[in-house]
């Protein structure tokens, strides 16, 4: 449903995300998710409600930023979470817990998003009894406390611009106040080093493999946050990077198809492989077409190794512009990378991408069990 029953009834929510990199997320991607509560009242229900009674206004704010971001509406109804809390489900990881994407239209928001409208700028608004900074998230607001700080938000805006402009009048330049440019380095929380909860409810609700892939290559990996993740010296931190398939992630015992990169994997390849952001974008490549070996050895019965040939590759990385081509035997070598799952058959994750050597590939074959021919690049 995208239609408003009562367009004249407005209702305003409050949602809080942990991470810039949602806010930019949802403002190209135009969809948000909620966290689903273990218990009632239910948030996507009571902005279901809420929605069936007119239009909705969702206000944005970042945690730890203590400033309000943007705000949207709301312009269909939210699906119903696809899993359930019974038994194991209990289990489920906390970023599992989420509703289906939404469609939501930004009605305005801060460019730089670590920044917005400040929590001194709104400490006299007052919901009943608790102040407007204090709200929960999917906090219901009165109707004019909403209309009043939505108000706020674009007068800010508007303010924001005008100084601006007026400190630009040397170097002119366009400014568009409602576009978004992630910039970390203005807000440096542990939680910008995560995949976006809006990011894996995408992940999870996209039709095919394809449409996985895509999404990872736009939304991660082609992103400033990325590249200044692969850039700088994570020792936390984790973005999914790739996917496999279901007969793959089966093979070792897995439930999931996304393959994760922690910061202490970064640290490593880039100390021990010399492995640089354009190096990440071949790994789709290489899980796709190259031979998979899984290992027989009890101790490694979770790993998953992938061997393509560099000169085979369609794509390109950041070792092409730097290896000699006369180095013929460089040339030969193998772009080698390493999925290994969890004991619990939750989580994938990538243990290592570099080179190798010929004989590395045949090591490999003779202990390990082949789950996926090489793949030539002319196939469809």
């Amino acid at each position: 449903k995208t239609c408003l029953e009562n367009p004249q009834e407005e209702s305003y929510f409050i949602l809080k995300t942990k991470t810039t990199a949602s806010i930019s997320q949802s403002y190209r991607l135009h969809r948000w998710a909620l966290p689903v509560k273990k218990n009632p009242p239910y948030s996507h229900e009571l902005l279901n409600e809420a929605f069936g009674r007119g239009k909705v206004y969702l206000i944005f704010s970042v945690n730890g930023t203590k400033c309000y971001q943007g705000y949207a509406s709301m312009m269909e109804k939210i699906p119903d979470p696809t899993f359930k809390f019974e038994g194991a489900a209990n289990e489920v990881s906390v970023k599992s817990r989420l509703t289906p994407p939404f469609m939501i239209r930004w009605e305005h928001c801060f460019d730089d998003v670590s920044s917005g409208l400040r929590f001194e700028e709104a400490t006299d608004l007052k919901n009943g009894v608790v102040w407007v900074n204090a709200s929960r998230n999917a906090q219901m607001l009165e109707g004019d406390v909403g209309r009043e700080l939505c108000k706020r938000i674009r007068q800010a805006l508007m303010n924001r611009k005008d100084s601006k402009e007026d400190g630009s009048k040397k170097k002119k330049k366009e400014i568009l106040p409602y576009h978004i440019t992630h910039k970390p380095q203005k807000f440096e929380k542990e939680e910008n080093l995560f995949s976006s909860d809006l990011l894996e409810a995408m992940l999870a609700s996209l039709p095919d493999l394809q449409a996985t892939k895509r999404l990872i290559f736009e939304e991660t990996l082609l992103q400033p946050f990325f590249r200044e993740f692969i850039g700088g010296s994570p020792s936390h931190g984790m973005y999914v990077v790739a996917v496999i398939g279901d007969h793959l992630s089966s093979a070792i015992n897995n439930r999931t198809n996304l393959v994760y990169l922690s910061g202490y994997t970064v640290a490593k390849n880039k100390a021990k492989h010399k492995i640089d952001v354009r190096d990440y974008h071949i790994l789709q490549e290489v899980i796709d077409r190259g031979i998979a070996i899984k290992e027989r050895r009890p101790q490694y019965g979770h790993h998953i190794n992938f061997f393509l040939k560099k000169s085979d590759l369609k794509s390109h990385s950041i070792h092409d512009a730097s290896i000699d081509e006369l180095d013929m035997d460089h040339m030969d070598k193998y772009w080698n990378a390493v999925v290994k799952g969890t004991s619990d058959g939750s989580e994938l994750y990538l243990q290592t991408l570099h080179l190798s050597a010929q004989r590395e590939v045949n090591k490999a074959m003779e202990r390990g069990l082949t789950l996926q021919d090489y793949v030539p690049h002319d196939t469809p």
